[in-house]
């Protein structure tokens, strides 16, 4: 959950899903699930099934980028300069995502973060600095020892 940089993740608490079902698995921490049971049966995802302004769209990606793209251009030709897309970019701070927001405003006014950093990208530099620590500590520690000895 922590990790999650749209706070997308959260535990489940009770009450009904999107679906009207009763919520299992309560206080399991869930995301959506883009209803595999309804893609598995060659379905639309039910929000984006029921979507009365066709906002959620579910499809190939890079067709729906396209399409996302062509509708920004139409919207800054049109004079509304601030339309862009959000989580479009592969070179943001989660490499871009499967999923992706036409805003017409800052996205913190959408509740988005400015900029999404997956938390856990470091981990490995992380890792490779404390182990460094920690083998310059036994070192120290070892020498010390010796020096003692001696």
């Amino acid at each position: 959950m922590p990790a999650c940089p749209y706070g997308v993740i959260d535990r489940r608490t009770g009450g009904e899903d999107a679906h009207g079902k009763a919520v299992l698995n309560e206080g399991v921490a869930q995301k959506c699930t883009l209803c595999y049971d309804r893609l598995k049966a060659d379905q639309t995802p039910a929000c984006a099934q029921a979507c009365p302004t066709e906002s959620i769209q579910f499809g190939d990606v890079e067709e729906l980028r396209e399409r996302a793209n062509q509708r920004v251009s139409a919207l800054q030709q049109a004079g509304i300069m601030d339309a862009r897309l959000y989580g479009n970019d592969p070179h943001d701070g989660v490499g871009g995502t499967g999923a992706f927001f036409l805003l017409l405003d800052e996205p913190e006014v959408y509740g988005f973060p400015p900029d999404p950093v997956v938390t856990t990208k470091d981990l490995p530099q992380m890792f490779n600095r404390a182990t460094g620590a920690a083998l310059a500590m036994l070192a120290g520690a070892a020498i010390s020892f010796l020096g003692r000895r001696g």
